[in-house]
């Protein structure tokens, strides 16, 4: 039995009242920062889902955590909910490693491959903090943007689930993408013919469960749930349904005029079938073959306007320069982030630990006057991940941040090399992509912190992970 079902059977009525009295208040008192409502009704039934997703069974507040991260986004949207709401994710994770911590494990922490550099990173946190104007609630919910799911990483290894509920993780996520699919063709269909809007608004309002204007996180979360399909396709051989699973995945990406969704497509087929596969898996030779294959088709595809005219564009050099290095109605340029970070990280200290979290998060509007976005919400109002983590917490932070994800692809290999379970073999090799892609796609936009991106990555990291605790690969 686990350590967590362990703590569930209260023989202690001391231990079960201690409990209660420390975490009810604590529940109203995030609650009330997460939410900043006026509204009790509403601030009672936040703190109620808080309280009830820590004092019920670890799956029930996985999914509640799965469900924020994934769905809460397009629901404030949609129906016009306080946007601070955003962060109830992170409370739930905060307020299950404080259980666990002092209810359930006594104290124990466990060893996991990121400890030493999570603890730097945090630490790193708190220097920029202490070094930096940014007002205390947005400074410290501005960090647990950055580690809050690393901490969930850890979380689930305390948990200490079993492989059937890590299994469901696993399959959740990809069922999630599908349901990404067929929220963005109602939406489409739903704005071209019964509300039919310009071409763009249709794109931005297509975003599926992501939201409003969300195409640049769709091509990021389709193409890292496209390395997964095709973990599965090279272990277990091409079959009919996962290969027309592969290719309906970017189907968001079109509907959304996602355009860099053409570019993450083409790296994570090359880097999964050149780079990710053991020798095993197959000659590279006809992987070669292949990889050649599938490029040209995404590119004649792309190029030929079959898929919208605006597709068309990535090809044209002058305008990918042009759109990348100057400031859009979106926000900063893609490569314009290099130079602005190079211009407000001014003092060499600032270089090593940041201007502080929260100097770009949404909310430092009203509690930071003095924040870079405040200053300029027209060019930070969509930084790139770049931006946001090396403006936020310095070249430090970044270079930590890199080292944080090469330890999570040492270990996928190291599991890879040694698993023999074919699904577990097949997400391992699939998530050596997911990897891939989602570093390379902080260029791109701010995936690292954006909900859904972060919980698809962080949460497969510990799956593989506790399966290669179970397979006694991994010891904690």
């Amino acid at each position: 039995m686990s350590r967590w079902a362990d703590s569930l059977t209260f023989t202690n009525v001391g231990k079960k009242g201690l409990s209660l009295l420390f975490f009810l208040p604590l529940a109203f008192i995030l609650a009330n920062a997460v939410t900043g409502s006026s509204n009790y009704v509403f601030l009672i039934v936040t703190a109620g889902i808080i309280f009830f997703a820590v004092l019920t069974n670890f799956q029930v507040a996985l999914l509640l955590i799965g469900l924020a991260s994934y769905f809460l986004s397009f629901a404030l949207w949609y129906f016009g909910l306080p946007r601070t709401l955003i962060n109830l994710g992170y409370v739930l994770i905060v307020m299950l490693l404080v259980r666990e911590y002092f209810f359930t494990a006594g104290l124990l922490p466990i060893r996991t491959p990121i400890n030493y550099l999570l603890a730097c990173l945090i630490a790193l946190g708190f220097l920029s903090i202490a070094g930096s104007g940014s007002a205390g609630y947005a400074s410290f919910k501005g960090l647990l943007r950055h580690i809050g799911f690393p901490l969930l990483f850890i979380l689930i290894l305390m948990a200490e689930p079993d492989e059937k509920l890590m299994r469901k993780l696993v399959i959740g996520i990809i069922i999630v993408a599908f349901i990404q699919v067929v929220a963005s063709i109602w939406q489409f269909t739903w704005y071209s013919t019964i509300a039919p809007k310009p071409h763009g608004t249709r794109a931005d309002l297509s975003g599926g469960i992501l939201g409003f204007s969300c195409g640049g996180y769709t091509a990021v979360l389709m193409s890292m749930v496209l390395c997964l399909m095709l973990g599965l396709i090279i272990v277990k051989g091409f079959r009919l349904y996962l290969g027309l699973g592969a290719a309906v995945l970017a189907i968001p990406i079109i509907l959304s005029s996602a355009r860099a969704g053409v570019i993450l497509y083409a790296a994570a087929l090359l880097f999964m079938l050149l780079v990710a596969p053991l020798s095993r898996h197959g000659p590279f030779f006809n992987r070669l073959i292949l990889a050649v294959g599938l490029l040209a088709v995404i590119i004649f595809v792309a190029s030929s306007g079959l898929v919208g005219e605006e597709f068309k564009s990535i090809f044209v050099p002058s305008y990918t320069y042009e759109y990348s290095i100057k400031q859009s109605d979106s926000g900063m340029g893609r490569l314009q982030a290099f130079d602005l970070a190079k211009e407000h990280l001014r003092t060499p200290m600032e270089k090593i630990v940041g201007r502080g979290p929260g100097m770009l998060t949404p909310t430092s509007i009203v509690d930071n006057p003095n924040s870079l976005i405040a200053q300029n919400p027209s060019l930070f109002k969509h930084p790139t991940g770049f931006a946001y983590t090396t403006i936020e917490l310095g070249y430090g932070g970044l270079v930590l941040f890199l080292l944080l994800y090469f330890q999570i692809y040492r270990f996928t290999r190291v599991f890879l090399r040694r698993i023999k379970d074919p699904f577990w073999e097949s997400v391992a090799l699939g998530f050596c992509g997911m990897t891939f892609v989602y570093v390379i796609s902080t260029v791109y936009n701010d995936s690292w912190v954006y909900y859904p991106l972060p919980f698809t990555f962080w949460a497969i990291a510990a799956a593989i992970y506790r399966i290669g605790v179970l397979r006694r690969i991994f010891t904690l």
